[in-house]
């Protein structure tokens, strides 16, 4: 009997220390218990264990006294501004200044007055293993946890999961593969209205191997903003240099998770991310001297950060958009007026076999979210790659772990800019078709470039009283160039002469000097205008006095002899003494002219071509030339 009292006693006990323990637990304030609902109303709040942290109902303060809209959120203990970082009710306030909450089985519930739920964890998992707890964490982090374990990875629910419109250390946006689970910040609707808002910042990568992770920002369903990709290493295109040494950004992509975070190594530095009700998503520290919030960095910060501000294939600097080289404006009338937005095309097709790549130098990559990714391949590769894909449209390598990654375009690219972008910025090798322009040529060439203008006045607009002749290659007029009798090879839309031959011509022609090759004074390319400026040759080529009846009788054996010897000399130079190699390929009368002193000049290198000295077994596969047109 009596050791049954004792058993009695010890348990009477036993209950009365356990409950003892429970309220102390519960008016500390760290934990909510399982079976012990928690009233807030007025000043009654919970606070995490170090009072870093506050959990309680509030209305903001800046909103109209007729208002009954409370919410359940999370602040600040510590700062003497009252900042809120999550709220749990936003899209469903409580009427009244009161609500209760507990844990049901598995859930946390908030209700109101009259017991109504107004908002719910909705975890569905049920155990029994051991009572359940919610703990405010001093990370800020609301948890619903086991009392026997208090691992991050055996929550039960945590509000780190399901942010607001505030990133906090340590907190992840993007997803959880094992759980599904998508976390991104969505804006208060207005500064005093906490309830879902019109702004969203996501991070955003496409499966399997499209794609690098990038940070987006949403108005509604339309893109505002974005962060340069994620490189392959721990950072992230912040648009300027870090800005503290204790202020590190990380961006995690494996099987488990695609998650951005912050973190501070400083824990006297108190900072936030935080995405506002107009769309602007700032970096913030607290200052203890000003007892203000210090702004770090913020974006988008000018016009360049709007996501496809100059549209596609342009890049942005300094709020100026510039089409990519090989591309022009889409619309050249709004371009010229300030309206860019419809991006550069193409001045000339690719080829899908002479293409060329224009190098943009430290710049933002494109919208990466199509982009196929291969982290086994170097630069070399990758750029053959892109060479035999007639798709790639560009191509950069990024560094993982020492090694190199290939990054490749096969669409519009959308969303670059090529300043502030000094310390993460990538080179990007952007493939196009080369179009020739006068600016293009004189990197090469120490030759004159002429105007159109000057041109046309030196022919009296081409007249065809000055015409010379035609060919293939189009019409060649007769002009007077600062008193100096000039020809002018006017290159036609339909010529058989294109861009590869016009380039040919102007670059063999200027390697060779001598008295039997024709001199080529200058050039002009004015758009589709193609024009070669060579010296006046007052008797036209060698095919009139051949083929013409008047004129061939006049030929005499003597003269016939210098001109073959002259074509001869002319062949040997470029054969066997000009500093390089050349080919002519297509030799015949109507490329051969005749000055004053019927003295022989090979013309039209448009066809020409360069070869090794000593190789002898070069082949050729094109047939060049064509039959000469009846004069």
């Amino acid at each position: 009997m009596m050791k049954l009292f004792n058993n009695s006693q010890n348990l009477l006990v036993f209950s009365f220390l356990m409950s003892f323990f429970l309220v102390f637990l519960f008016t500390d304030g760290s934990f909510l218990l399982s079976e012990e609902p928690f009233t807030f109303s007025g000043n009654k709040t919970i606070a995490s264990h170090g009072d870093v942290f506050e959990l309680g109902i509030f209305k903001p303060d800046s909103s109209s006294p007729d208002e009954d809209r409370w919410y359940l959120g999370i602040w600040f203990k510590r700062i003497s501004e009252r900042t809120y970082v999550w709220v749990a009710n936003r899209d469903k306030p409580l009427s009244k200044p009161t609500g209760t909450i507990r844990v049901r089985k598995s859930n946390l519930i908030l209700s109101d007055e009259s017991n109504t739920v107004v908002w719910s964890t909705n975890v569905t998992e049920e155990s029994e293993r051991s009572p359940i707890v919610a703990e405010l964490l001093d990370d800020g982090n609301f948890v619903l946890r086991h009392t026997n374990n208090k691992s991050r990875d055996a929550f039960l629910w945590q509000s780190f999961d399901f942010p607001t419109d505030t990133l906090l250390p340590g907190m992840k946006l993007g997803w959880e593969h094992r759980t599904g689970r998508y976390s991104f910040l969505t804006s208060w609707k207005d500064f005093n209205d906490p309830s879902s808002g019109d702004f969203s910042y996501h991070i955003e990568s496409a499966r399997g191997n499209r794609g690098f992770p990038a940070l987006f920002l949403w108005n509604g369903r339309n893109k505002m903003n974005r962060l340069s990709p994620w490189d392959g290493v721990a950072s992230f295109g912040v648009p300027h240099n870090q800005p503290l040494a204790y202020l590190t950004f990380t961006l995690t992509a494996n099987k488990e998770e695609v998650s951005f975070s912050f973190q501070t190594s400083d824990r006297k530095y108190t900072s936030r991310l935080t995405l506002t009700s107009v769309g602007s998503v700032q970096q913030l520290m607290w200052n203890e001297t000003s007892s203000t919030w210090d702004m770090l960095w913020h974006s988008p910060t000018d016009a360049c950060d709007i996501y496809k501000y100059c549209g596609p294939y342009s890049y942005c600097d300094i709020s100026t958009c510039t089409c990519m080289k090989g591309f022009e404006p889409m619309d050249p009338q709004a371009w010229a007026l300030g309206n860019r937005g419809d991006g550069c095309v193409r001045e000339k097709p690719l080829s899908c076999s002479d293409d060329k790549f224009f190098r943009l130098i430290n710049c933002k990559l494109p919208d990466t979210t199509n982009a196929f990714v291969d982290w086994q391949v170097g630069f070399n590769e990758c750029e053959q790659r892109c060479v035999n894909d007639c798709n790639c449209t560009a191509f950069t390598t990024v560094e993982q772990s020492g090694s190199s990654g290939c990054v490749i375009w096969t669409r519009e690219l959308l969303d670059v800019r090529n300043s502030d972008y000094v310390t993460d910025g990538h080179d990007l090798f952007v493939k196009y078709h080369e179009n020739f322009s006068a600016e293009i040529i004189a990197e090469n060439l120490e030759l004159p470039i002429m105007s159109f203008e000057t041109i046309s006045r030196a022919t009296d607009d081409f007249s065809v009283s000055n015409k010379l002749g035609s060919g293939g290659f189009g019409v060649v007029y007769k002009g007077i160039l600062d008193g100096q009798e000039i020809a002018v090879k006017r290159l036609s839309d339909t010529s058989d002469q294109g861009i590869d031959e016009f380039k040919s011509e102007l670059t063999l022609i200027t390697k060779v000097q001598h008295v039997n090759l024709v001199r080529l004074f200058g050039y002009c390319i004015n758009g589709e205008e193609k024009l070669l400026i060579y010296e006046y040759l007052e008797n036209k080529s060698l095919d009139l006095h051949l083929f013409d009846e008047t004129k061939s009788d006049k030929l005499n054996w003597p003269e016939r002899i210098e001109i073959a010897l002259g074509v001869a000399r002319g062949l040997l130079y470029l054969h066997e003494y000009s500093a390089t190699m050349i080919i002519h390929r297509d030799l015949k009368p109507s490329n051969i002219l005749l000055d004053k002193d019927m003295r022989p000049k090979i013309s039209d290198f448009g066809t020409a071509r360069i070869f090794e000295r000593g190789n002898s077994n070069v082949e050729t596969t094109t047939i060049v030339g064509r039959s000469p047109k009846k004069h």
